[in-house]
């Protein structure tokens, strides 16, 4: 635990996907007199290097998220994993004054070696407004499917974190009441 300018938050949950760039999601409960969940979902760009890919971590996209924003964005990926069309999906936020936005979509094309073969690539998208920079995660559809499966949970678990901090402390507040009311 972190004990920040009197918040303490409480790590839940942290997955990462690469491939020529980086997301990672991050999830976290944080408390006091009263418990908030955020999940920070950062957008990484990728550059190759002769060791494979390396990534910017120090000039993210980073966006903050509730666990239904994130849930959210699960459901938008499985309903392009079944319909194969743009879902319509958008999250704008606005931190530091920028606006930054996440899309999900699809593409498909014929593959240059054999051209009855369709290519299909499921992404997501973190897009920097003003300064109109995007980082775009690419996926098969089963790394698509996998990575929404572990969204969904880590929703769940961040939710599951979030009521049982809010029980303890309204046990706590109810025990501080019944001990003024005693003295």
């Amino acid at each position: 635990m972190n004990n920040k300018k009197n918040m303490i938050k409480s790590l839940i949950a942290y997955r990462g996907f690469s491939s020529q760039s980086l997301i990672k999601v991050t999830a976290m409960v944080e408390y006091l007199t009263y418990a908030n969940e955020i999940i920070f979902v950062e957008f990484c760009e990728g550059t190759k290097s002769a060791n494979g890919f390396k990534y910017n971590t120090e000039n993210p996209i980073k966006m903050s998220f509730s666990a239904i924003d994130l849930r959210t964005l699960a459901y938008a990926m499985r309903e392009i994993l079944k319909t194969k069309q743009d879902s319509g999906y958008e999250k704008i936020t606005k931190s530091d004054g920028l606006m930054k936005k996440v899309t999900v979509g699809f593409t498909s094309k014929a593959s240059q070696n054999d051209q009855n073969k369709i290519i299909e690539t499921f992404y997501i998208n973190g897009t920097l407004v003003q300064k109109n920079f995007k980082v775009g995660i690419s996926f098969s559809k089963w790394e698509m499917a996998s990575f929404a499966d572990s969204l969904m949970l880590i929703a769940d678990e961040t939710e599951t974190a979030l009521y049982k901090h809010q029980r303890m402390l309204r046990k706590a507040q109810l025990a501080l009441q019944k001990q003024s009311e005693q003295t």
